[in-house]
This record gives C-alpha cells, sequence and structure tokens, in this order.
C-alpha cells in the first residue's frame, strides 16, 4: 500500500518538462498492479467443503448421520418422511442433495453475522433440533459430538473455515442469539503473537458477553501421507463443565490417533447447548475497502494529471493580434509549455518565439474576434 501512494506522490510532484519516452506508462501500469493487489486481499473466499459424517452422544440425545440417504437436512439420518425436521438450517439456499455419502457446505450462501469480536462473518451452519439440558448436573452425562470433514484447503488471506461448535442460542432464535460458542475448526487464521498466518486446526471460545475471542490451542495443518479427511471431535466428561478438543487426520472415513488441542469452560450464561456444524467465510473490514477507494481516487488524479502533460506535448497553433501592426496581423506560433506547480496557471515559454507575420488581406478569411483569440490560452 506504501508503495502505489509512493507512485502517486511522486508523479504528483514532478515538475520536469514532459518528454516523449517518459516513464509515466510504467507508473500508470505499477499503480494498476497496486490496486490489484488491494482487491485481492480485501475479497472474501468462499469455502466449499463435504462433511462424511456427525454425530453426537448424550445421555439425552445420540445420533449418527451418515449423509448417504439421499435428502439433505432438514432431514435426518432416516430421510424426510419420519425426520423432516431433525435439523435447522440457516443458509440463503437449499443445501445439495447427499451424494457419495458427503453432504457439500458452501459459505458462500451462508448468513450474514457478526462473531463476538464484532467482525463481520458469512455462515452456512447445520444445527442438530434440540438441545441438551442441564449441564450443571451429573444427569447430563458425557457429551461428545464429531464430525469427518473432506480435508478442504482454506488458503486465506482472511479467517476462513469449517468445523463443529457448540452453541447456547434457543432453537428458532436468529441468528446472533448466542451467548457463548466453542467451536472446533479447520481454517485459514490470521494468527497472534504466538502463532503466524496459516491453515490452521483451531480451538477458540467466543463470548458474546464479553466481546471476546480465546483461542485455547491452533496446530498447522499437517497432511500425513494418504490422509483425504479430518475428524474433529468436542468432549465433555460427565458432572464436568470443562470441553476439550482433539483431532485426526483420517483415511476413507476411518480416524487415526487423536491429537488433543486442550480444554475450556464454557457455557457460564446458560444450562443447555445445543451441537452445530458449519462452513464460514470472513467479510471484508471497512478499513480494507477504504483503503480500495483511496487507491482508486489516487489512480483518477493519475490519469488526469496524464492527461494534461500529454496536451502539453502536442504543437498547437496560438492566434493573437500583433498590436505593433497599425493593420490586423496575425501570428502563427508554435508553443510548448510545461506542467507547473498549482501556485502557477499560466504556461511557461521554454524560449523565443519567431512571429512570422502576415498580411490581413491574404486569403484567411475574416479575423477572429479577440474574444475568440483570448480563449486560445483560456
Amino acid at each position: 500500500m506504501t508503495y502505489c501512494f509512493g507512485i502517486f506522490y511522486h508523479r504528483r510532484r514532478e515538475k520536469t518538462i514532459w518528454r516523449e519516452g517518459s516513464p509515466v506508462r510504467n507508473y500508470k501500469i505499477g499503480f494498476i498492479v497496486c490496486l490489484v493487489t488491494i482487491f485481492w486481499s480485501a475479497t472474501s473466499y468462499a469455502v466449499q467443503v463435504g462433511i462424511d459424517l456427525f454425530s453426537l452422544t448424550s445421555s439425552t440425545l445420540t445420533f449418527t448421520d451418515p449423509f448417504s440417504d439421499g435428502p439433505p437436512p432438514p432431514c435426518g439420518p432416516s430421510g424426510c418422511v419420519s425426520q423432516p425436521t431433525f435439523y435447522g438450517v440457516n443458509s440463503t439456499s437449499p443445501l445439495p442433495a447427499e451424494s457419495g455419502g458427503f453432504l457439500q457446505l458452501d459459505s458462500s450462501n451462508g448468513i450474514l453475522g457478526t462473531n463476538a469480536g464484532g467482525g463481520a462473518r458469512i455462515n452456512e451452519t447445520v444445527t442438530k433440533a434440540g438441545s441438551i439440558s442441564q449441564l450443571d448436573q451429573t444427569t447430563a452425562g458425557a457429551i461428545s459430538m464429531t464430525g469427518i470433514f473432506t480435508l478442504s484447503t482454506v488458503s486465506g488471506p482472511l479467517n476462513e473455515g469449517y468445523g463443529i461448535r457448540f452453541i447456547d442460542a434457543p432453537a428458532g432464535s436468529p441468528p446472533g442469539s448466542n451467548q457463548q460458542i466453542l467451536e472446533l475448526n479447520v481454517q485459514w487464521w490470521t494468527g497472534n503473537a504466538s502463532n503466524p498466518a496459516g491453515f490452521y486446526i483451531r480451538y477458540l471460545v467466543q463470548d458474546f458477553n464479553l466481546d471476546s475471542i480465546q483461542t485455547i490451542d491452533a496446530d498447522l495443518v499437517n497432511i500425513p501421507q494418504g490422509a483425504d479427511e479430518i475428524c474433529l471431535s468436542l468432549n465433555r466428561s460427565a458432572g464436568s463443565d470443562s470441553f476439550s478438543a482433539s483431532y485426526a487426520y483420517a483415511t476413507g472415513g476411518t480416524c487415526g490417533n487423536q491429537v488433543s488441542l486442550g480444554s475450556a469452560t464454557g457455557f457460564a450464561y446458560q444450562d443447555f447447548v445445543r451441537a452445530q456444524f458449519h462452513a464460514f467465510e470472513t467479510v471484508p473490514e471497512p478499513g480494507t475497502w477504504l483503503l480500495t477507494g483511496m487507491g482508486l481516487v489516487g489512480l483518477r488524479l493519475v490519469a488526469r494529471r496524464d492527461g494534461r502533460e500529454k496536451f502539453g506535448t502536442e504543437a498547437a497553433p496560438a492566434l493573437a493580434f500583433h498590436k505593433s501592426d497599425p493593420q490586423s496581423t496575425m501570428e502563427a506560433a508554435t508553443v510548448r509549455h510545461r506542467i507547473l506547480p498549482r501556485s502557477r496557471t499560466k504556461p511557461i515559454f521554454d524560449h523565443a518565439i519567431p512571429v512570422i507575420s502576415i498580411n490581413s488581406t491574404a486569403s484567411f478569411g475574416p479575423m477572429p474576434s479577440s474574444s475568440c483569440l483570448k480563449k486560445t490560452y483560456a
């Protein structure tokens, strides 16, 4: 960005006489390349991913969905006849039919909302209908949620990804009704002081009451040979307030050794959770669009200045009354002037201009009025 405006500043400060072959065109090309780079960095990238299996186990709610029956959510694993509203779906278009044992998610079809930090997100979510209640009692028992996804890579540059999460928004509530979310994602993450930007498996807690997002732990994605899927799990032991996260690489739906990503205490504001899987993308921040707009304004100013300089290179016939001649005469001259700073408004002649006097009785037609001639230099 600094380089882009350096180009603009350099061109703005130039006061040299325009000459053929000067590198203004190169400046313009460089500036356009900079703007393309800005637009690229500001663009959000849709995430397409397949989910192979989604399961939930608790003392009150247990199921496994292999996504092999054909009808997509909101229908359940047993089909739309017996389970027509098994899931709640937040998407701008119906989910595609399950195929080959997978359900495809596309974040570009998601619903616009915000995270706990106030950042805009587009999120396509599928939530199991019903909730697991009485979290603060042993009657809730152990809770385990697992999602197996295709290993779709996400290249950034913003926070895009997919994963599973526990939420505490009541059933039927609009997006943004959560107070806390515990989620385990495979995502591009812009990082923090301890983690550089990259492709991560990330466990985080969003607290909407505190406007905070806390990363519990994160591992860079390191796909072993032969792995084509990844297993994500969130678990809570019976009578515990702590939820642990783990992941494993998988081949053909078979999960390997689990890797722990730590644990976090959650859901202090509610006594229930709901299980969800999702794909999401980040909406560029307003500041990024502001920089893009500034770049466009700069490009426009450069184009205007170049147009003025090109006009100054052309030979322009100048007409004026020769006041020393008692008869009306004309002078024809070639004027070349330089581009001036803002404080100077009249052209400066580079050298003396020879004047050729022509008798007004020659066949040049009637003389133009002095008001017209003055407009030659207006």
